[in-house]
């Protein structure tokens, strides 16, 4: 016990200066103590079967009290409840301490605005907290948790978060879970096969999180005839069972960032265009063999993340790079890992984009070929891992922004001088290439050395 109790105090003098902890085992210092405000009790290593607890029964004397903390450690349902006695709390965090119920005492925290139950050991979430009047953010993750119809009484709080990430739900449905306020839903890493989302149940959800489910298929209904608009603007199905595009997430009209990386999709419908208002597209990790010219003609489109797919081509190959519909706010491509034998021309038609990755694919020349009367916004290009035997180095003058050219694992057998053209402080990585000339010893010593080998050789002594 001694052990323990000097473990705790040195967390504290960590966390909140002076030692308080010593009321834990000495009760006549109590009141010494009891005009605090935030209390941290917990285990650094969690002790998951012994038979005493941190909080002592005289806790209900803190009556100024507006955030405890208890981690790693077996509250009884009596320790519980003589936590409700500070009437004044506002956080209250419950992790690791195999909580099975939560007893009914709780619901006298009329104050309590977060509430963090996670990595216990709960079936279900009581009406009475949803209903704590002052409740703002509920996380129940990695519980066991297994429907939510055990949460019916949301309709009645202010919830803006809950998390219940880590859970056993099977199926979602938003019937189950309504509410005014909820506006952040975390639902990943549970074992949920289907989910139905009503845009009247959750009016003003911003973010849904449904990673590393089982969902197979996601539908987006009405309920009335006048309908409320959604307001979701983040959802992430990423690691599931889609072999289909969730065509329900076009219907979304709000929406800015759509994850549907990890599942098996094999193509993008040009619906995709109903989209006006996304930003961010990941679509990582799938099956996708073509992309379509509607997802790059998204007004406010900002990043596109296609990598580990099985691309060859684009449906349009004739696209114009010139194109004035194309997305004006594209500024990171990532395309690595796929089956690429040439750059499509569509690249260079994006006026901003910064940072282009088309690392592991199968490109054996990188032409550069800028038609825009403006210099090229690019400032990172990864192009390792192909399979280039020639880079225009000679058109390095026009990516004066250029700051990183990743040509790691080509084959490249010679380095001009043109590449000396290149900023000073830009970062060349030329490693696992044939190099024959400069030698590769200069070559790995970066541009300056580059550039001084070439005054003293002269630029044609390459044989």
């Amino acid at each position: 016990m001694a052990t323990a109790v000097k473990t705790r105090q040195d967390v504290w003098k960590k966390d909140a200066g002076p030692t308080q902890c010593m009321f834990l085992t000495e009760r006549s210092k109590i009141s010494h103590f009891t005009n605090s405000t935030h209390l941290y009790l917990t285990e650094t290593i969690p002790v998951p079967y012994k038979s005493w607890t941190l909080v002592p029964q005289e806790i209900g004397l803190f009556r100024k009290l507006t955030s405890l903390t208890l981690s790693n450690n077996t509250l009884s349902k009596k320790a519980i409840a003589n936590i409700s006695l500070c009437d004044s709390l506002k956080t209250l965090i419950l992790t690791c301490n195999q909580i099975t119920h939560l007893p009914p005492q709780i619901g006298r925290l009329v104050n309590l605005e977060t509430l963090d139950i996670s990595y216990n050991m709960l079936t279900r979430i009581q009406s009475f907290v949803c209903t704590l009047p002052s409740l703002r953010s509920l996380r129940a993750r990695h519980n066991r948790i297994f429907d939510v119809k055990n949460i019916r009484s949301l309709g009645k709080s202010r919830i803006i978060t809950l998390d219940l990430k880590g859970n056993l739900l099977q199926s979602f449905n938003s019937r189950f879970c309504r509410s005014k306020t909820l506006r952040h839903l975390d639902l990943s890493e549970n074992i949920i096969t289907h989910a139905v989302f009503f845009k009247d149940d959750l009016p003003l959800l911003e973010r849904l999180d449904c990673e590393g489910n089982k969902i197979a298929a996601f539908n987006v209904m009405e309920q009335r005839q006048l309908t409320t608009r959604s307001n979701l603007r983040w959802l992430s199905l990423a690691k599931n069972c889609l072999k289909t595009f969730p065509n329900a997430a076009l219907r979304l009209s709000s929406l800015e960032t759509l994850d549907v990386s990890q599942n098996t999709l094999v193509s993008i419908p040009r619906a995709v265009e109903a989209m006006k208002h996304l930003k961010s597209f990941i679509a990582s990790g799938n099956h996708l063999r073509s992309l379509p010219r509607e997802l790059f003609c998204l007004p406010q489109l900002k990043i596109v993340n296609v990598a580990s797919n099985r691309l060859h081509h684009w449906r349009y190959e004739s696209w114009d790079p010139d194109d004035a519909i194309l997305s004006q706010e594209l500024h990171t491509l990532i395309l690595s890992g796929n089956k690429l034998e040439s750059v499509p021309p569509v690249v260079y038609g994006f006026p901003i984009l910064e940072h282009m990755d088309l690392s592991r694919n199968k490109l054996r020349k990188f032409p550069v070929m800028f038609k825009n009367k403006k210099k090229p916004a690019i400032v990172s290009l990864d192009l390792s891992h192909n399979k280039l035997n020639h880079f225009a180095f000679e058109e390095l003058d026009n990516l004066r922004r250029l700051r990183r050219l990743n040509l790691h694992h080509n084959e490249l057998t010679e380095i001009p001088e043109d590449i000396t053209k290149m900023w000073f402080k830009s970062e060349v990585t030329l490693a696992n290439n044939p190099i024959k000339w400069p030698p590769l010893d200069i070559c790995v010593q970066g541009l300056p050395a580059i550039e001084e080998f070439y005054k003293l050789v002269g630029p044609n002594k390459s044989t």
